[in-house]
């Protein structure tokens, strides 16, 4: 990839990026609502 001009590199990057992005987007997503499940069953168990 370093011998394409500098404005591929930079487009390839981007969509790279926004890949990640997009991959991190439904991770947290997961993540929270696992943390949101297991703060509900923290506060029922403490009733």
């Amino acid at each position: 990839m370093n011998d394409w001009p500098p404005i591929c590199r930079a487009v390839k990057r981007a969509e790279e990026d926004e890949e990640l992005i997009a991959g991190g987007g439904a991770i947290q997503e997961l993540l929270q609502s696992e943390i949101s499940q297991r703060s509900n069953n923290v506060r029922l168990s403490h009733r």
